[in-house]
């Protein structure tokens, strides 16, 4: 009769620790990527509309409709922490394609043996200084049109929650976490 109260005791924390809700570790309206297991696996990017202990409900940036998973298919969430442009990237590799254009054209005008033009290891400088930073502007322009996003992730189980399960025996519990 004890070990049936003490099962019944151990079942009813087992299901309060089911039925607690996720800590707010990510606030509605933040920019979320979702990875959703298999058999549709996928990175999907919106904001978070809620999430509970069952589910997660996001929109895409481009729709208004809310889409909702069951957390049981979300294999991964990620919060956006910093989003930034591509601007310094860009200038640099922008930067040395040019600069390498800039070499390139300079040794190439300096074989010319016909006299016309006359290049040394001055003017070869310049044009890979010129031209390479010609390519830093243009990859500078290019990147700031595109936005990079830092990513953290997000656990989808509270801290120190586990699941108690009746084994289908009844002769025990197991306890997971």
């Amino acid at each position: 009769m004890a070990r049936a109260i003490g099962m019944l005791v151990l079942l009813q924390v087992g299901l309060l620790l089911e039925a607690q809700a996720l800590p707010a570790q990510v606030e509605a309206g933040s920019r979320v990527r979702v990875t959703v297991a298999p058999p549709s696996p996928g990175r999907r990017i919106g904001r978070l509309v809620s999430l509970d202990s069952d589910s997660l409900r996001y929109s895409r940036w481009n729709t208004t409709s809310v889409i909702a998973l069951p957390l049981a298919s979300v294999a991964r969430l990620e919060q956006s922490t910093e989003r930034h442009s591509n601007t310094g990237r860009g200038a640099m590799i922008g930067g040395l394609i040019g600069g390498g254009f800039g070499l390139f054209l300079g040794i190439a005008a300096s074989t010319d043996n016909s006299g016309w033009l006359d290049v040394g290891v001055g003017e070869i400088a310049a044009i890979t200084a010129i031209v390479g930073a010609g390519g830093a502007g243009v990859g500078a322009l290019i990147g700031s049109l595109s936005k990079r996003d830092r990513w953290e992730p997000v656990p989808l189980t509270p801290p120190g929650a586990g699941k108690l399960r009746l084994r289908r025996n009844i002769t025990g519990l197991t306890l997971r976490f």
